[in-house]
């Protein structure tokens, strides 16, 4: 790829760590967070982006849901969705965290991402209320 036209990686294109050529290698920044089983060793290894916060909606991982937006949507579907369009699009959760269910109660944490060294939380034991409105009105 031509460094002046790629800047970033499609699957985590507001990341760092990503270089084309070593020619400008000097100063650039390493990923902030690496899968211990896949780290960075020398400047061109590509490991999967990894990380806590939301997938851009524009992202490659999250981009594939969004449906087509061809002329057929223009003419016929514009302003619905279009019939291919997926609802993980709105899953804005880099997709190694998507879970069924989280019960309260239930544990989860990190390893090596704080100063301790471990941080661990519970899903809090919460009733949220929800109403759901059907199209006859039940």
């Amino acid at each position: 790829p031509d460094p002046a036209k790629h800047r970033g990686d499609a699957i985590n294109p507001i990341g760092s760590g990503f270089l084309v050529g070593q020619s400008n290698i000097d100063g650039t920044p390493l990923p902030s967070v690496e899968h211990p089983q896949s780290r960075m060793r020398i400047w061109n290894d590509r490991p999967k982006p990894i990380g806590f916060g939301p997938v851009p909606r524009f992202a490659k991982e999250r981009a594939r849901y969004a449906g087509t937006y061809d002329k057929h949507w223009m003419d016929n579907v514009l302003p619905f969705l279009p019939q291919d369009f997926d609802d993980r699009y709105f899953q804005a959760a880099p997709q190694d965290q998507w879970v069924d269910r989280l019960s309260p109660g239930t544990m989860f944490g990190c390893v090596n991402m704080n100063e301790s060294g471990r941080f661990k939380v519970s899903v809090p034991m919460l009733g949220v209320p929800v109403r759901f409105m059907y199209d006859d009105h039940t």
